[in-house]
């Protein structure tokens, strides 16, 4: 495909911006970062009406759209699903000759209907797929899942074992792009002496309500010069190992020689599918426990400032594709602790960059937690190594080169959209 034109992409997602997850965050940078070579044109349902104020507010880049369709997301079930993927795919089929490629930035249902939707329709399909999306399943949506991927002309995997996953569902290695996340490595990265002071004066909220805890993080994000700062960030629920972490804070705690830290969380509470209202009561009931020690801060909106507020990050998930929160602390220059698993042991060597722990073990998270907090350089070794790994191999500017490149090689010279053509 020439130089002078740019490729648009129609993504047909039930959910997209303002939602908080990895993929949307990851189809904004490459938005952000593609500039006028990319365009990226959304056909999602309408959001809950409490993430509708967030929309209003534009903070989209200039190459992306969204057109709304559907029963919003406030109605949530298999009947307003089929009719979002009527009604979408209909747009999609009337401004066919709008797009160049259909992109599926994730394949959940009903992504399996717009690949064949893309595939009846002429329109060359590309996706990105991790984790969850390929592990063994036997349920009917996942098979169907899998099946329809013997249709895509591009899949961007995110770690190697994916990559290994997408191979044994019968992708040949032409068709695999291995593209992990990326991250603004200017935008984040160690604080200097010019950077954003952080206010010393003592955060509330650990046993506040959500409410209160969102309001107080709004007006300061803080951390005492006498103690230590651990944080997390990501959606309150199991499959983020938070329950471990919490456990693993009480341990520390109980020990004598070392001074209490303060553990921070950032992340929806609630409007996130994938939160569990039952988990999230109990994890607010346990963190009440700790008072101001423990402060679930909700959705934060400057997470450079959250990451310049701690002295250690952590993310105990028991499954990930490539988790942006990671690669944002290691750019940061902060020493993190994860747990061993694909799409983080691609970024993390344990003792080098970064320290690993065997997922959903609380003792051991505890152990390598406390010989950090005790451990003034190792910390800064580790913290140090960890920004040098992110510059050198996960910057956002490699990630939008290799999807620039994944998106034209399936544009033929001659065969890119109508530009005539209005939507």
């Amino acid at each position: 495909m020439s130089d002078e034109h740019s490729v648009r992409l129609v993504i047909p997602t039930e959910r997209f911006w303002p939602e908080y997850t990895g993929w949307v965050k990851q189809t904004l940078k490459l938005a952000r970062s593609s500039g006028e070579q990319l365009e990226f044109f959304s056909v999602s349902r309408p959001p809950k009406k409490s993430t509708e104020s967030e929309a209003s507010q534009g903070n989209l880049p200039s190459n992306v759209q969204i057109r709304r369709r559907g029963p919003s997301l406030e109605n949530d079930n298999l009947l307003w699903k089929i009719a979002y993927v009527l009604l979408a795919a209909g747009f999609i089929v009337r401004n066919r000759q709008a797009f160049d490629v259909l992109y599926l930035p994730y394949v959940f249902f009903p992504g399996f209907v717009f690949i064949l939707l893309g595939v009846l329709i002429g329109l060359p399909v590309a996706i990105r797929i991790s984790g969850q999306e390929v592990a063994p399943n036997r349920s009917l949506p996942a098979r169907l899942r899998f099946w329809s991927l013997q249709f895509v002309d591009a899949v961007a995997v995110l770690n190697k074992t994916d990559r290994q996953r997408v191979r044994e569902l019968g992708v040949d290695d032409e068709r695999i792009w291995f593209i992990p996340n990326g991250v603004d490595v200017k935008q984040f990265s160690p604080p200097t002496s010019a950077s954003v002071t952080v206010d010393e004066s003592r955060c509330k909220g650990g046993g506040n309500t959500q409410e209160e805890t969102l309001t107080t993080e709004r007006e300061t994000l803080c951390k005492e010069d006498s103690r230590m700062v651990i944080g997390f960030a990501g959606i309150i629920c199991r499959r983020k190992g938070v329950r471990e972490l919490l456990d693993a804070y009480d341990r520390i705690r109980a020990l004598d020689d070392i001074s209490q830290p303060v553990l921070l969380l950032a992340g929806p509470l609630e409007e996130v599918e994938e939160v569990d209202s039952s988990f999230v009561r109990e994890t607010v009931r346990v963190a009440r426990e700790y008072g101001d020690d423990v402060q679930l801060l909700g959705n934060v909106d400057n997470m450079v400032r959250f990451y310049r507020s701690l002295d250690l990050f952590v993310l105990p998930s028991y499954r990930e594709g490539m988790p942006n929160v990671l690669l944002e602390a290691m750019s940061s220059g902060l020493p993190c602790v994860a747990t061993d698993i694909p799409g983080v042991r691609e970024v993390i060597s344990s003792s080098e960059n970064g320290m690993l722990v065997p997922r959903q073990d609380a003792q051991q998270l505890a152990n390598t937690l406390t010989d950090l907090l005790r451990d003034d350089k190792q910390r800064q070794s580790l913290g140090r190594d960890a920004r040098k790994t992110i510059v050198d191999t996960f910057s956002l500017d490699a990630m939008a080169r290799q999807y620039k490149d994944l998106f034209a090689s399936l544009v033929k010279e001659g065969d890119y959209r109508n530009p005539a053509y209005r939507i």
